[in-house]
């Protein structure tokens, strides 16, 4: 709330020193679009007019706005996203520790420029543990596909086709939308609806990379036993029960 205030303020002096004659050019569209989305007020695009979006690396200069995207995360997302219930703290300091591997770590930018979506591929032996969350405010606009299209093109480029995911076995989104872009979904048995999900994402013609196909996306408990699949078209019910940890 204090920062909602200090920014209500700065307009306040970006108006003034217009009425000056002093120009800031940008920042106060900035501070309102700020305003908006942090009210859910935004306004819609004019009409026939298409927002097009891109998936790049971020920098440095990126710090706040990686921040404030994943401080935005309620704890359910966090639980999501981490696997356990990050602190304000423990992002921070996650965050900061994106920089050092930032050839790893995908955003998606806003006009604004806020950063709706991010994506994190780590590739590992027999794999890749990924990490993909979309801002609250930035949901139902095609940002998840984009990023999770951009994992399976960067997964194909290095010849994988397994990306681990915690916490898939509670994320039915996630499950949804890795079956929208074309990819086979393995949880444990416990979570088991792929069937309800994969028919509910093909009722439309959902476009996706070609390589998405040969890409599976596997809750992270059962990583230990999908070496034990003889190939990735191996169904759940022939895995082991994931072990206890």
């Amino acid at each position: 709330m204090r920062s909602f205030d200090r920014t209500l303020k700065a307009c306040r002096s970006l108006s003034a020193c217009d009425q000056l004659g002093f120009k800031a050019p940008g920042l106060e569209h900035r501070f309102k679009r700020f305003i908006q989305l942090r009210s859910g007020r935004v306004e819609p695009l004019a009409s026939g007019v298409s927002l097009m979006r891109s998936v790049i690396c971020p920098t440095h200069l990126h710090f706040h706005d990686l921040a404030s995207h994943f401080l935005a995360l309620t704890a359910g997302d966090r639980f999501l996203r981490f696997g356990w219930v990050m602190t304000d703290v423990d992002i921070v300091t996650y965050v900061e520790s994106l920089l050092q591997s930032i050839g790893n770590v995908f955003v998606v930018v806003e006009p604004a420029p806020d950063i709706s979506g991010v994506l994190q591929i780590e590739f590992t032996n027999g794999g890749a543990d990924v990490g993909l969350s979309v801002s609250a405010w930035g949901r139902g606009k095609g940002i998840g596909t984009l990023l999770l299209e951009r994992a399976a093109l960067l997964a194909s480029g290095r010849g994988v086709n397994t990306l681990f995911v915690r916490n898939l076995n509670f994320n039915a989104p996630l499950r949804r939308l890795a079956h929208h872009v074309g990819m086979q979904v393995a949880c444990s048995p416990g979570a088991r609806s792929g069937l309800a999900e994969a028919l509910a994402a093909t009722e439309g013609d959902a476009p996706h990379v070609a390589c998405a196909g040969a890409i599976t996306l596997v809750d992270h408990s059962l990583r230990s036993q999908w070496s034990l699949a003889p190939c990735v078209d191996t169904p759940v019910e022939a895995l082991p029960e994931p072990l206890s940890t």
